[in-house]
């Protein structure tokens, strides 16, 4: 989130820096459903944390919160926050993993057998001196039991977003990259091989930012 102006008077103040949260299990066993990150604050100011992403295997839900968390098997997206993100991307087959929403954007649908979806964009910002974006979507899984290309694995959104996985029986596993810390961009998914109880843990979220910009007399 960003805010033009806030009235802070002089003395001590803390701020909040919110963690990412901690990445699903990409097969049927188990807890398989992402965890939500938590927030960061200054004053009346909070950014709430990324929604985690959805079970690939199995019908638990991804979670709500600043964006929400990408879809997985039969199970609609998690919302966003307005003002501060947007919906994770839809489910279509059961084969893989919809993208996790980013501050700029709706994460990437499940399209086709196998096709991880794309994490959504982040939001720019120069507040720092740099257009930088911040809190990219993490990318869904592939499941590789029907399809071995890099271009089925669902990547990062720009703003610190994590590639997923690449699943571990059809090729060598591939790890799903974490979120850039500072950004606030979410973990790519585990991977999935087609079998029930095999699969990775998928990157964990990026630790949050937050920027205090002002002038001086």
């Amino acid at each position: 989130m960003i805010d033009t102006y806030i009235d802070v008077p002089d003395g001590s103040h803390s701020v909040v820096i919110g963690l990412g949260g901690q990445g699903g299990y990409g097969g049927y066993k188990e807890r398989d459903n992402g965890l939500n990150g938590t927030n960061s604050s200054f004053r009346t100011l909070t950014a709430i944390g990324g929604g985690g992403g959805g079970g690939t295997a199995r019908e638990i839900a991804p979670g709500n919160g600043g964006s929400g968390g990408g879809a997985g098997h039969g199970i609609p997206p998690g919302t966003g926050v307005s003002g501060q993100g947007n919906r994770g991307g839809s489910y279509s087959n059961s084969q893989g993993s919809s993208g996790g929403g980013g501050a700029g954007g709706v994460g990437g649908d499940q399209v086709g057998l196998s096709r991880g979806g794309h994490g959504g964009p982040g939001r720019y910002s120069d507040i720092s001196g740099t257009n930088t974006a911040y809190a990219g979507g993490g990318g869904g899984c592939l499941n590789t039991g029907y399809g071995t290309e890099d271009s089925r694995q669902g990547q990062g959104g720009v703003g610190g977003g994590g590639k997923s996985g690449k699943g571990d029986k059809v090729i060598t596993a591939g790890s799903p990259v974490n979120g850039v810390n500072g950004l606030g961009g979410g973990g790519g998914s585990g991977g999935w091989d087609g079998d029930w109880f095999s699969g990775q843990t998928g990157g964990k979220g990026g630790n949050g930012i937050v920027i205090i910009r002002y002038k001086v007399a």
